[in-house]
Parts: C-alpha cells; structure tokens; sequence
C-alpha cells in the first residue's frame, strides 16, 4: 500500500524521469509508525473517556447527596414535630386541644409520608441517571476506527492510513 504509493514515478525540475522505490524494511517501519499512532491516539481517547466518566460520576454523586441531604433533613425535621406533637396531645385535658393536636399530627403524618414517597422517587430518578451513565461507558467502549481510500493512480486504489476514531457518547 504505501509502497505503491512512494514508488509512483515522477518527473524532476531538469526532465529526467525517476522512480523512487521503498523496500520492505521502510514498509515495515511506515506500519510499525502507523500503529504506534493508532496506539497514541487510542490512549489519548480513553484518557479523555476517563476524565469525562470521572467528571460526570462526580457531579452525579454530589446532586445525589445534596438532594437526598436535603429531602432527608425534612423527614427528621416533621417526624420531629409528630413526636412533641403526641408529646403535647398526652399533656392536653382540653377537648378543643386534643382534637386541634390530632388535626396537625394527621397533617404531619400525611406530610411524612408524602416525603418518603418523593425520597424514594429521588432514588429512582439518581438509579436511572447512574444507569444512562453506565450506559454511555460501555458506548465509550466501542470506539470505531476507520482506513480512508485517499489516492486513486491508473485505475488502483491506495490506502492510507487516516485514523478517524469516534467517540459514541
């Protein structure tokens, strides 16, 4: 392939018509260097793959804390309020008061359990990010590597070696 291609005739600036040949040690060395960029590049891309899963895990891992931080400080804070609650309703003699104190811990009771609710719909919702996560990990994975046909000579086709990778996230 190569060697076709370096050997091609050409025509010098005095008129004289040379023809360059390669021999098998320089298509060995022009392969030998095209695999070794073929490597660096490679590398190079699952450097960048590993630096984005990293960035992306990290900030998926942070909102996951502070949103379930967040949501789990209300939970204590109303089961909180339901204990003084039935604190306050085992004190209360007062007909009028009891059945007021009763009112909030429904009410509290019913907040609870709408927050437990929205927790475990926060789970599913980080579960599902981790997955399309995972997901866009092992696309990464496949990275596609292409040869490119870039010189046509006397009906032949050459190849040369043009290291196209994509990336599938």
């Amino acid at each position: 392939m190569a060697t076709k291609l370096l050997s091609l005739e050409a025509n010098e600036a005095n008129g004289r018509n040379t023809r360059v040949n390669i021999d098998t040690n320089d298509t060995e060395k022009l392969e030998y260097e095209y695999l070794k960029q073929k490597d660096i590049i490679l590398k190079e891309n699952e450097a960048t793959n590993q630096t984005h899963f990293i960035n992306q895990s990290t900030k998926l891992h942070k909102w996951a804390e502070d949103k379930l931080a967040s949501i789990e400080k209300e939970l204590k804070d109303t089961k909180g309020k339901i204990k003084e609650l039935n604190r306050q309703a085992l004190t209360t003699e007062n007909i009028a008061e009891q059945t007021d104190i009763q009112l909030q811990i429904k009410a509290q009771e019913k907040k609870r359990r709408k927050i437990q609710r929205e927790i475990f719909d926060i789970e599913e919702e980080i579960e599902e990010l981790r997955d399309e996560l995972i997901a866009e990990l092992k696309k990464a994975k496949e990275q596609t590597i292409t040869t490119d046909e870039l010189l046509q000579s006397n009906g032949r086709y050459y190849k040369w070696h043009k290291l196209k990778i994509k990336r599938n996230y």
